[in-house]
């Protein structure tokens, strides 16, 4: 009989693994519902709590990359997300959006969850870059904050949200040229504590 145990042990372990993130189709959590945001809620923390995922812009011509657990030099604990930009090919900025859906051919058609309720003001974060710059970022599709990256982890706020009651856009980053110049790429940022308060 004793050569039967391993089956439900290998069935509990089966179950219980989450399948590794190494695109933005993947998604790491159950879709949030309307009434399901605490305040604060955290959006990432060593993985993405929106259930949905990401996707880059302006499309194929920048060259880029997003670690979801990267665990190099995290600010605590064991991972933050890495974005690197290597390359602008023909375009002059590029960025990637975490949105409320895993398939970014529904951006905008899916109807992202109402967080109104919680009643958010601003949302905080730590980042730290490879070289020194500022660039753009935002948070619930609202317009963009000026972030100046240093090589340190650091604290940031953005206070410019957008409307809360159809949020598909839970966080940017854009880069352009006159940011960060193609001759000073491969750019990369790393962002960990993604709270919303």
């Amino acid at each position: 009989m004793k050569k039967f145990l391993w089956i439900p042990v290998l069935t509990a372990l089966l179950l219980g693994c989450t399948p590794k993130v190494n695109d933005g189709l993947i998604p790491t959590q159950p879709i949030i519902g309307n009434s399901a945001f605490p305040s604060p809620w955290v959006m990432y923390d060593e993985s993405l709590r929106t259930g949905g995922g990401y996707f880059f812009f302006p499309g194929v011509p920048p060259v880029q990359a997003v670690n979801l657990a990267d665990n190099q030099n995290p600010k605590d604990g064991k991972a933050s997300f890495n974005y690197v930009l290597s390359d602008y090919g023909s375009s002059t900025f590029a960025g990637v959006i975490f949105s409320n859906t895993p398939d970014y051919h529904n951006f905008g058609v899916t109807p992202g969850p109402d967080m109104s309720s919680a009643n958010f003001t601003q949302v905080t974060f730590w980042a730290r870059a490879n070289q020194v710059a500022t660039i753009s970022m935002s948070a619930a599709g609202g317009s963009n904050a000026s972030i100046a990256l240093t090589t340190s982890w650091t604290q940031y706020t953005i206070t410019t949200l957008g409307t809360m009651t159809n949020v598909q856009n839970f966080f940017t980053i854009a880069i352009n040229n006159g940011q960060v110049p193609q001759a000073s790429l491969p750019f990369q940022v790393n962002v960990d504590d993604i709270i919303y308060q």
